[in-house]
């Protein structure tokens, strides 16, 4: 994902393959918006008010917006609309390739499984696209993890700044499009599953999967997920439903 810009401590990135509308992100520590173009609208994420209001009198200079609209469709692939979530998909960890079937680790905690043969029918990827060269396994072996999604330095994308500057990115995939093209991994051999222990405290309490969201920042489809040990929850989730959400203490022992 191209940084196209960046305001003080706040970056501006645009993916490819993105899905519609036309939007830009602003990412600042762990807080990010999407932003819709050009009505500069908020339709998922947030910011702190201070640092939303620097990227709204950034964004809202005209020759800026022209500019994030030729740079959105310069990249775009034809993708299918995926439905808003809570939390902005991102994926931590590559876990295995194995042709083009690429097992991964998101950021809510799943292990899910890309088969690139798919998507790259899907996105209709053919001769001339810059992407095409991974149709060959061993350049799509290539790929690494960067800003949190999949990139291939072997594939160069070359984009103007808003000084007219060339500036050339590796490719990179939106996670989103990852993940609504992926399947969850169902023969992970991950063993950190909290499911009963969680499911077993909560029923102690007298609580409600909807109750114990509530009180620790969560939804109750992550909770019913988490106790059918469907996913792994990250390690400050896991804190906030076993200490906040049950009043029990959470201790990790590294040796």
């Amino acid at each position: 994902m191209p940084t196209i810009h960046k305001i003080q401590s706040i970056k501006i990135d645009v993916y490819g393959g993105e899905h519609p509308p036309p939007h830009f992100h602003a990412i600042y520590a762990e807080h990010e918006i999407l932003s819709e173009i050009p009505s500069l609208a908020t339709y998922q994420g947030s910011l702190p008010s201070s640092q939303y209001r620097k990227v709204i009198e950034w964004a809202n200079h005209p020759r800026i917006l022209n500019v994030l609209i030729d740079i959105f469709f310069s990249i775009e692939s034809k993708t299918q609309k995926m439905k808003n979530t809570i939390k902005v998909p991102r994926i931590l960890k590559i876990e295995s390739i194995n042709g083009f079937i690429l097992t991964c680790v998101f950021n809510n905690g799943e292990s899910r499984v890309v088969d690139f043969s798919e998507l790259f029918k899907k996105l209709k990827v053919k001769k001339g696209d810059p992407e095409f060269i991974l149709t060959d396994q061993r350049e799509f072996k290539k790929v690494t993890l960067r800003n949190r999604t999949l990139s291939w330095d072997n594939v160069k994308i070359s984009l103007l700044d808003f000084d007219g500057n060339e500036l050339v990115h590796p490719f990179e995939m939106s996670p989103e499009v990852l993940f609504e093209n992926s399947k969850p991994n169902n023969k992970s051999s991950n063993r950190y599953y909290f499911g009963k222990i969680i499911k077993g405290f909560r029923r102690q309490k007298g609580m409600t999967q909807n109750q114990l969201a509530e009180v620790s920042g969560t939804s109750k489809t992550y909770i019913s997920r988490l106790e059918n040990d469907l996913i792994e929850p990250e390690l400050s989730t896991l804190f906030k439903i076993i200490e906040i959400g049950l009043g029990h203490k959470l201790i990790i022992d590294i040796k």
